[in-house]
């Protein structure tokens, strides 16, 4: 299956749908749970009042058609900035892969939504370097940034992530570090303004980030360990790859991997610090690593080593997401 994903063909789009249904096909005997909490951000407010009282063949439509949309638009922007030497369906195969392996990552949480945030925030990275107007497109992540904090707690690093990005992109210009800052306060600003105006001021406390560093509990350690050291492999084999074939890459698109990998190291502490946040806050950082394991599906001209993380990424979904006894 890698092979025909390979290329990028129009009918991959109907193999990355075919390809998500049956490898969610659990969805039949255990329906999509939905975890939100108001402490999480406004994404824990909306997913809890709107989405929750919907009917579970609506919630597992909705899943699909939000993980679909998600894997073909980070695919697209992949493609469209040049990050890989050659266009290909490898990385909405990899979003759609990794988003499965867990239970955890099979709802239809706040952390599955604010990654449109964050892949609408990739596209903008590769402009940094040689845009004609760096104030209104760095002014513009500020803003995807601060709202992404705003509807979910855990995004926070996105802050660190774009100042990272001017810094790696642009030469060193205080004013447009400035011009950050205010992008990124314009949403609270607002929002502030809005409670101002309607008398409900004091509302604003019920959503004001409340850290409190726990130890999160796994349903089953075995099941964690398994399909974290599986996801360390796939990053550390798409890392490799990427190593080996990224010569011929551009500087700004080097560039724009460096804050990839920094995008997914700080994404992992952040399950830690927010309360009522459990492992489905790592979604965040799946999708700079589904960008790394493209890599691995994509160079290789032989598909031995591919295939063997590929099948091992389905036997994982199996054994973490159906009751097999054992």
């Amino acid at each position: 299956m890698i092979s025909i994903f390979r290329d990028r063909s129009s009918a991959n789009v109907f193999w990355l749908i075919f390809f998500s249904v049956l490898l969610h096909a659990h969805f039949l005997v255990r329906p999509v749970e939905v975890p939100a909490f108001v402490e999480q951000g406004f994404l824990g407010y909306f997913v809890q009042k709107y989405i929750s009282p919907l009917p579970s063949v609506a919630i597992t439509l909705l899943y699909q058609v939000i993980v679909l949309l998600q894997a073909l638009r980070l695919n697209y922007i992949l493609n469209d900035v040049r990050m890989f030497q050659r266009q290909s369906f490898t990385p909405a195969l990899s979003y759609v892969l990794l988003t499965a392996l867990l239970p955890e990552w099979n709802t239809l949480s706040p952390a599955l939504i604010a990654n449109s945030f964050i892949i609408w925030l990739i596209y903008r990275l590769p402009k940094l370097y040689n845009t004609q107007s760096p104030k209104t497109l760095i002014y513009n992540m500020g803003i995807i940034a601060g709202i992404a904090v705003m509807a979910y707690y855990p995004s926070l690093p996105l802050i660190l992530v774009v100042y990272f990005s001017i810094a790696i992109l642009r030469p060193l210009k205080p004013n447009e570090w400035f011009i950050l800052l205010m992008g990124i306060l314009t949403p609270f600003y607002f929002w502030a303004a809005w409670l101002f105006i309607n008398d409900r001021l004091p509302d604003i406390k019920a959503f004001i980030p409340r850290w409190q560093p726990h130890i999160i509990v796994v349903k089953n350690y075995v099941h964690a360990i398994i399909t974290y050291s599986l996801l360390g492999i796939c990053i550390l084999g798409g890392l490799i790859t990427w190593q080996n074939n990224n010569g011929r890459m551009l500087i700004q698109v080097r560039k724009v991997w460096a804050v990839l990998l920094i995008m997914l190291v700080l994404f992992i502490p952040m399950v830690f610090l927010v309360p009522n946040v459990s492992t489905e806050a790592l979604l965040l950082s799946i999708v700079p690593a589904a960008a790394i394991l493209a890599n691995l599906f994509l160079y290789p001209r032989s598909l031995v080593l591919p295939t063997i993380i590929f099948v091992l990424c389905i036997a994982l979904v199996i054994y973490n997401n159906w009751d097999l006894g054992f």
